[in-house]
């Protein structure tokens, strides 16, 4: 059911009596019907899907960081736009224009400022957060791009008869996902970047709103993406071939034994 194969390779090295003989890593391969692969790839593209799906799930909860942060930074609220040292004069409007109390009570005036400072901390790292969680999720879709394309060459090199299958999974969501890493996922990462910048120095409405653009271009790509590939209604009828699959195997295992009992009664018997 496996076979082992190892690579070796020899030089003509000839001043030594020693061989220079190097070996490759072994490798097993299974040895499967056409049906028993099918079974297991669609089983792989499901998982791929899965995986697709959490990774959807994550970059929604950034669009909602992302939201909640341009929410803070929006112009009509100027506490949460700009911080200011509190020896400034642009501070000292700023906290007036709030009806902070300021002569004869300092301590008010320190509380506003220590707020719009904790304000812009959160800022920062909101933003830190959700470029980190996009990093993450660019890798893992850069290998489920990978091990699609993998599914597809299995079906090739293994003559497996799919050419609609195979069509799909390179036109409907490897490619996609080829293009969404070097498009529009690129353009998040720029405004991701500039909104790490702004927020920095107390700003960051706008690429705030630049950022939740492009994450919504990512997602509609990523949507139509998991739309082409199998659901899990496609998984009941894996499950339903792989249990035919094994019912053919246990018919054939038991016509085998049958027959090599009768071939040993032929054998005692013409003994």
């Amino acid at each position: 059911m496996t076979l082992g194969l190892v690579v070796s390779a020899q030089d003509h090295f000839d001043l030594d009596p020693n061989e220079h003989l190097g070996y490759g890593q072994p490798q097993q391969l299974a040895i499967v019907s056409e049906d028993q692969l099918v079974v297991m790839l669609n089983r792989q593209e499901l998982e791929l899907r899965r995986r697709l799906e959490i990774i959807l799930s994550e970059l929604q909860q950034v669009d909602e960081a992302l939201t909640q942060l341009g929410s803070n930074l929006a112009p009509s609220e100027p506490s949460a736009m700009r911080i200011l040292p509190a020896q400034s004069k642009a501070f000292s409007s700023l906290v007036a224009s709030q009806n902070v109390p300021q002569a004869g009570d300092p301590s008010e005036q320190e509380k506003a400022q220590a707020e719009l400072a904790q304000r812009q901390r959160m800022a920062v790292l909101r933003a830190q957060q959700s470029a980190l969680q996009c990093d993450k999720s660019e890798q893992e879709l850069s290998g489920i791009a990978s091990r699609v394309d993998h599914l597809r060459l299995q079906l090739l090199n293994n003559r497996i008869d799919s050419r609609d299958r195979q069509e799909r999974l390179d036109s409907k969501v490897y490619q996609p996902l080829v293009s969404l890493l070097g498009n529009e996922y690129l353009a998040l990462n720029r405004s991701l970047s500039a909104l790490q910048t702004a927020t920095m120095s107390g700003q960051g409405f706008a690429e705030a709103q630049a950022s939740l653009a492009a994450l919504a271009q990512v997602l509609d790509v990523l949507n139509a993406i998991k739309e082409n590939m199998l659901d899990i209604e496609s998984f009941n009828e894996i499950v339903d071939q792989l249990r035919a699959l094994l019912d053919e195997q246990e018919s054939l295992l038991d016509e085998t034994q049958k027959q090599q009992k009768a071939r040993i009664l032929d054998l005692l018997k013409g003994n």
